[in-house]
């Protein structure tokens, strides 16, 4: 078969961005994503080391705040109160969604274990960061600001169903995006149960929809080494069949493949030679470079 697409980035299709009003939005580099792949993942973690923490403060001064949010909810959920100070001279550009989501993670912070009671709080007030939007763009589940808080606060449930700390999160008048739909849906399940039901519906997809790239973005919730091998071993029984489902799993391995060892990456180069045997078109081509570059 002809492969008419591919080359879709995931970055922009699965995260808001967090810069608004008059400050400018920075192009997000190659590099940029990566750590901003690595600030998610990180948020999954149960403990953070001192060189992660080094990478959070990196990021936390990047100026991109497509990198800064994670690194925040990585702040509040990790209690790095080492990093307050860097929140207090400003993160992210003046006037932008970062700068207002870092004002209330360091304040909330003073408030150590009570700190998601306070962010739930916050939810009943005006935020500051809503004042970038006209009144015209302010219903609820469309402020930024309130997508960011709502947003640290269902990660640290689900981690917490995760862990079996809690049966069920509690997500109590709070409006939730789809990609939180999906998360809270499956956070019950073992990750093996979960990732395999992912990779199912993604293999057999006849679109590639805002659901199918919502259900990459919870697969990326798991551990690494808890699905790459089974992406993997998807796409080498699809190759060559109709439908999204090779567009929709390499798009899930994008900015995770240094996460590989080296037998993994031999894997995925294999995989593409296979895929490009099939014909594919310069679209889809420029795709399967990428990721070829993503391997060096």
């Amino acid at each position: 078969m002809k492969w008419e697409t591919f080359y879709v980035p995931i970055v922009t299709a699965v995260v808001l961005p967090a810069q608004a009003g008059p400050a400018n939005i920075p192009a997000l580099t190659a590099a940029d994503a990566k750590r901003m792949a690595r600030m998610q993942d990180m948020r999954w973690l149960a403990t953070v080391s001192a060189q992660q923490v080094d990478e959070v403060r990196s990021a936390l001064r990047s100026g991109h705040g497509m990198v800064i949010e994670p690194a925040l909810h990585n702040v509040v959920l990790h209690q790095l109160e080492d990093l307050v100070p860097i929140i207090e001279e400003g993160v992210g550009a003046p006037k932008s969604y970062a700068r207002a989501f870092g004002e209330l993670c360091g304040h909330v912070l003073n408030f150590g274990d009570n700190r998601f009671e306070k962010l739930r709080e916050s939810l009943t007030t005006e935020l500051s960061g809503d004042a970038f939007l006209s009144m015209r763009h302010k219903p609820r589940h469309f402020r930024p600001v309130r997508h960011m808080v709502t947003s640290v606060i269902v990660i640290n449930e689900v981690r917490a169903v995760k862990a079996g700390r809690k049966k069920e999160p509690d997500l109590h008048d709070l409006d939730l995006s789809p990609f939180e739909t999906e998360l809270v849906k499956l956070s019950g399940l073992k990750v093996a149960t979960a990732v395999d039901a992912i990779l199912v519906e993604l293999s057999k997809a006849r679109v590639a929809g805002t659901r199918e790239y919502t259900l990459i973005q919870v697969l990326h919730t798991y551990p690494p080494a808890k699905y790459l091998p089974s992406v993997l071993d998807k796409l080498e029984q699809i190759v060559g069949t109709e439908g999204y489902g090779t567009t929709l799993l390499l798009e899930s391995l994008k900015l995770r493949l240094d996460r590989l060892d080296k037998a993994g990456k031999a894997r995925v180069l294999s995989i593409i030679e296979s895929i490009r045997r099939t014909g594919v078109t310069p679209s889809f081509e420029f795709g399967l470079s990428a990721l070829e570059s993503e391997l060096q």
